[in-house]
């Protein structure tokens, strides 16, 4: 900008000439502007730093949209119908309101009618829209991000350059904590609950979250409803092949069976193949063979194909399986996707050995385990069938329900000690094989259930039929068959059968004990929740407590959780143990619960006392502040001095804001599959402190309260602190 100081005398007559018929002009705003620019530009108001991004400051905070500040709760002006925005279009076509709820067919209203057999149908719905106030002005680590806003590598990849923005100044009616050196952007509300004393009230809700309902929105809500009616095929396909099934989550499991088991009005031959498939490797091999029946001639698409034979042979349907399989020749194979090149070459070359063609075989086996499967114990069983010979599982090979059916050609099978590679699939299928061999049958079901190919139901059942010795069982760890699955069905019956309260709780123990050794400890949890649910809380067993809240934490038995900690608490003075903190994990996890800070004073005392680690104080922030829950200060402190965890999954890039908006639309179908993408091969406890926090936001937003919260109680079950360690 030039000074006026810095004009030449010539261009100072012009500047005057002009000044003159600026101020003899009418119009006012004319010399006005002219004096303007003669004095420079004004200082621009720095504006206040966004607390996400640090960079890019909130519409509310540019005044933007002071209508949105000032409008009434409810008016036309909360959901932008004056601003001339087109509302949000949902996966049918339809629009929705700011919440994501259609105008046309609402799934909340749907399941509701359903749920309550058809009474509240009638009703008149109420308004979802979110109350018109600005944007919560607050960090979370798990907070959404837009494309927009995410920094992008050299070579596209986001994932892990998100880091928390340095904390902005402190805005009004929030408190920022004053000792966070890295600056990790932990915020705390003036109202939050002091460290003291929590505070009472309504919980805080974010601006542009629906209000919490009692339904949530479900794929088989409603008859005219079609989960499936706008996804593409092509799609789908590629977005399963990339997840693991069944998905480690009990929580997502649950939703990803109501998803994929609900009905359809597809009747696209590829859309019936790639579901049957699906359904196989999530271990629901008779649903499959269902979905199969329905898929009718597949051949047009060598890949869906694909898909359909290995089903048909997963299930048991050779025939089926070989005949879909002529259609794949090796001109075809060589034009697949690189994952399922093998799975061609291996399926030609069970068919062979089906219809005794041993050179084919033989030729199949080499071309496989060159095109991606010579860790799998199908090629080599393929190679000994083609050379005469009885084929045997190699140790450390990995083995799919396809390579079980290969190995089935030459006779019995023993894969006993191949179960800790078998798939889920395959596991699923043994665990429910009347004729497999009834140790590797019950090792099948137990570690089918750790990976949530079977419920736990189905483990009691396997338990029931397998349990050799049904009268008194030793509980000493010096027993013949201590560690094996045959010593855990006898202690499962013994638990369910035994009436004496002191060793009932005893049995409970030691079958608990041994899971956790055997790595499924939460369906075993499950398993346990109603014997230990006919113990009561009396001073004879006051060490069962804590194995009791675990229990029942497993069964959503909350009220049973209260009770033993209650117990264990009054008699904490009578030399008992301590176990309130307990209560704090049941108030989040219970979508019932009316005051969720009446026990959060356990939880800021152990902040305080330096009994919470730090990857757990992290995880306590992010899944308090996902469900809306203010954080006590004594742990906002202890977070903020030490180094956020960057371990964990997160998802590619792009699938965050997919899911965002996914919650925003109430898409039930997307916001499972994006929350399987989300979640990672781990589970809850292996996520990445970002992709936990919006997923829990997501669920939320969606109405999938009670989901939501089951997954925060997942996430933080396995690090809570027991009475043996803290």
């Amino acid at each position: 900008m030039t000074s006026p100081a810095s004009i030449s005398l010539p261009s100072k007559f012009l500047v005057a000439s002009c000044l003159a018929i600026a101020l003899t002009m009418p119009q006012p705003a004319v010399a006005q502007d002219f004096f303007d620019w003669l004095q420079g530009p004004a200082p621009k108001a720095k504006e206040k730093e966004d607390t996400f991004r640090g960079d890019v400051p909130t519409p509310v905070e540019r005044g933007a949209l002071p209508e949105l500040q000032s409008a009434p709760q409810g008016s036309d002006v909360s959901r932008g119908d004056d601003t001339g925005e087109p509302r949000p279009q949902g996966p049918d076509g339809q629009s929705y309101d700011d919440t994501g709820s259609s105008q046309q067919f609402d799934p909340l209203e749907a399941r509701r009618a359903r749920s309550d057999g058809g009474r509240s149908s009638a009703a008149p719905q109420q308004s979802r829209q979110a109350p018109p106030v600005a944007r919560d002005q607050r960090y979370a680590p798990g907070t959404f991000e837009s494309e927009q806003s995410v920094p992008v590598r050299a070579n596209g990849d986001d994932s892990r350059d998100r880091r928390r923005a340095p904390p902005a100044e402190p805005r009004q009616g929030m408190m920022q904590d004053a000792g966070s050196p890295r600056g990790d952007g932990y915020e705390r509300r003036r109202d939050a609950a002091p460290s003291t004393a929590p505070t009472a009230g309504p919980e805080r809700r974010d601006a542009l979250e629906a209000p919490p309902t009692d339904t949530a929105p479900r794929a088989d809500a409603n008859a005219a409803y079609d989960p499936w009616a706008h996804v593409s095929i092509a799609d789908l396909e590629q977005t399963l092949s990339k997840i693991e099934l069944p998905p480690h989550s009990p929580v997502i499991h649950g939703l990803w069976l109501e998803l994929i088991t609900s009905r359809s009005a597809n009747t696209d031959p590829k859309f019936a193949a790639v579901r049957a498939d699906a359904l196989n490797r999530t271990g629901l091999t008779r649903e499959a063979s269902e979905a199969l029946s329905q898929a009718g001639d597949v051949s047009a698409d060598p890949i869906i194909a694909t898909l359909a034979a290995r089903t048909a042979i997963g299930a048991g349907q050779t025939d089926r399986g070989c005949d879909i399989a002529r259609t794949l020749t090796s001109a075809v194979a060589a034009k697949m996707p690189q994952h399922l090149k093998g799975e061609v070459i291996l399926i030609a070359g069970y068919c062979a050995a089906a219809s005794d063609n041993k050179p084919a075989a033989g030729i199949a086996a080499d071309l496989a385990s060159e095109n991606g499967l010579q860790d799998h114990a199908g090629p080599a069983a393929l190679k000994a069938i083609a050379a005469g010979g009885k084929p045997a599982i190699e140790r450390g090979k990995k083995v799919s329900l396809l390579d079980y059916r290969i190995l089935q050609l030459a006779g019995a099978v023993d894969v006993s000690h191949a179960i800790a590679k078998a798939s889920p699939a395959l596991l699923a299928v043994l665990a429910k094989d009347p004729k497999a061999d009834p140790t590797s049958r019950l090792a099948a079901a137990e570690a089918a259930a750790g990976l949530n190919a079977i419920s736990a139901d189905d483990l009691a059942a396997a338990y029931r039929e397998g349990a050799g010795t049904r009268g008194q069982v030793e509980l000493s760890d010096a027993v013949a068959n201590a560690g094996q699955p045959g010593r855990r069905a006898e202690l499962f019956v013994a638990a369910e059968t035994e009436r004496t309260p002191a060793r009932k709780a005893r049995i409970i123990r030691a079958f608990l004990d041994e899971a956790r050794r055997a790595g499924f400890y939460w369906p075993a949890l499950q398993l346990m929740a109603r014997p230990s649910n006919e113990l009561q809380p009396v001073p004879e067993i006051g060490w069962f407590a804590e194995t009791a809240i675990e229990a029942n934490l497993a069964g959503r038995d909350f009220g049973a959780v209260r009770r033993w900690a209650n117990f264990a608490t009054s008699q904490d003075h009578q030399g008992g143990i301590d176990l309130r903190h307990w209560l704090v994990l049941a108030d989040i996890a219970d979508p019932e619960a009316r005051d969720r800070a009446r026990n959060i004073a356990a939880l800021e005392e152990m902040a305080q006392r330096g009994r919470l680690d730090a990857p757990l104080l992290h995880r306590i922030a992010t899944v308090m502040d996902a469900l809306d829950l203010a954080v006590p200060m004594p742990v906002w402190e202890a977070a903020s001095r030490t180094e956020q965890p960057a371990s964990g999954h997160l998802p590619d890039t792009g699938v965050l804001p997919k899911l965002q908006d996914a919650a925003k639309k109430r898409d039930f179908t997307q916001i499972v599959l994006l929350t399987m993408q989300t979640i990672g091969p781990n589970g809850a406890d292996g996520a990445h402190l970002i992709a936990l926090g919006d997923m829990i936001r997501a669920l939320k937003r969606a109405g999938l309260d009670a989901e939501a919260r089951r997954l925060a109680l997942e996430a933080l079950f396995p690090a809570w602190p027991r009475a043996s360690n803290t």
